[in-house]
């Protein structure tokens, strides 16, 4: 991700119904994948690290940069990862579409869905 500093203010909406506070870049949150809305409750989801611990992991989305040229600040290895902030965004997603994301355009190449222990 990028090197700006981080929205810890975002919302997160599990696959329960529960809206969780969610540390993520502000760019993560856009017209195709908006925050939740309601007041958040509960611990941080969590973005990074491994899917072993306890407590929720975000669905993530995987995303390859159509240029094969990332945005300033982010890695040049031609893709990201992205929390999916609502189940409907994620469920809105579909393989083969443009998405915009600072300016350049993503093709979604795979999906990790919500893990919760």
């Amino acid at each position: 991700m990028s090197a700006g500093r981080f929205n810890t203010t975002a919302k997160y909406e599990t696959n329960t119904g529960d809206i969780r506070p969610i540390k993520v870049q502000p760019e993560t949150i856009q017209s195709w994948n908006p925050e939740a809305t309601g007041t958040s409750q509960g611990s941080f989801v969590k973005v990074s690290g491994g899917r072993r611990g306890y407590g929720t992991h975000a669905r993530m989305a995987s995303f390859k940069w159509k240029s094969d040229i990332a945005p300033s600040g982010y890695d040049n290895r031609g893709s990201i990862r992205i929390a999916m902030l609502t189940a409907t965004a994620a469920n809105n997603l579909t393989y083969g579409t443009d998405y915009d994301y600072l300016g350049q355009s993503l093709n979604l190449v795979g999906f990790t869905p919500e893990r919760s222990k």
